[in-house]
């Protein structure tokens, strides 16, 4: 073999190695630090799209939770619902749950909708509040951690 034909072989294996072999990291982030209450490194996945994903490592790591491949209304202990409501006053309060970012951008439409194309490299999600006051949201999927939260949260959060 030539020189040039083993550079492109070499070249190849490493786009095919690199493209198959690429590994997606799944965080889950709670309320009260940065730091992830579960990461998963999963070798390629099957999955199709990040809902799939996303349930398929809950599931794997037995962690319990309410929800389906187009969101997670709850997981890992954390309130939800009417218990996630911060009331603030008559016309303000804040409501807490789970939202998600695709490496680094925080897609609005639901998971199941977010192909798990091969260039996925970061899947995140992370407990945060969206923001009322006067009748409008006025803020959006904003990380807990980026706010004092009652402490329960940080208790509940396992």
């Amino acid at each position: 073999m030539s020189r040039f034909s083993v550079l492109m072989l070499m070249i190849c294996l490493f786009i095919h190695t690199v493209s198959v072999a690429r590994a997606v990291t799944v965080e889950f982030i709670g309320p009260c630090d940065r730091q992830p209450v579960l990461t998963d490194h999963t070798p390629r996945p099957s999955a199709k799209n990040v809902g799939e994903l996303t349930i398929a490592i809950l599931n794997h790591h037995r962690i319990p939770y309410r929800g389906s491949e187009s969101g997670i209304a709850e997981a890992f202990d954390a309130p939800s619902g009417l218990d996630s409501a911060v009331v603030i006053s008559d016309e303000e309060m804040l409501s807490y749950g789970w939202c998600y970012s695709v490496d680094g951008v925080a897609p609005e439409v639901y998971p199941d909708q977010v192909p798990l194309t091969a260039s996925v490299e970061k899947v995140q999600w992370f407990y945060a509040y969206s923001h009322y006051r006067r009748g409008e949201w006025i803020k959006q999927c904003v990380p807990g951690w980026k706010r004092p939260h009652p402490q329960a949260y940080c208790q509940a959060i396992r």
